[in-house]
């Protein structure tokens, strides 16, 4: 446990950057996957709000930076179960963000992973499944008419 902080953030960070046009808020996230009161794996990432000083365009950036499931524990499905509980995570995310968003804005989503395992691979895309899917929930059933579903970008490799 030595990679630990030793100290939770239980808020988000807000940090304004005028001179770059745009303010920003997020945090770190982990998802932890839990088996007979045991953890078996985990996602490690960040997620931010960026808002452009014009609150025209708003962008939810995701960086999903690790994820790890414990040697004796892979190949049950538990990073299945990590990936589908992240994604809904993410998508409630995104849904929050689509509803405080000003009105006339553009929401836009970009995901960014930087990918080592097939297995990483995998989740990854079902990240990118979740949030894609959501985008078009929204862009055809979304109640708030003066936003605009922008793009989703997709910043994967190995």
């Amino acid at each position: 446990m030595s990679g630990l902080p030793r100290r939770l953030v239980r808020g988000w960070q807000h940090r304004i950057q005028p001179a770059d046009g745009y303010s920003a808020e997020g945090q770190s996230v982990v998802m932890v996957a839990i088996h007979q009161r045991e953890p078996v794996g985990f996602f490690g990432g960040s997620v931010e709000v960026i808002v452009h000083d014009d609150d025209r365009e708003v962008y939810l950036v995701v960086a999903a930076d690790m994820v790890y499931v414990v040697p004796r524990y892979r190949g049950q499905g538990f990073s299945m179960d990590l990936s589908v509980a992240t994604g809904i995570m993410l998508r409630e995310l995104l849904q929050a963000v689509y509803r405080a968003a000003a009105p006339h804005s553009e929401v836009n989503v970009i995901l960014r992973a930087d990918i080592h395992t097939t297995g990483g691979d995998y989740f990854a895309g079902k990240l990118a499944e979740s949030l894609g899917y959501e985008l078009e929930v929204l862009k055809e059933e979304g109640r708030r008419r003066t936003i605009r579903i922008g793009s989703f970008d997709f910043e994967g490799g190995w």
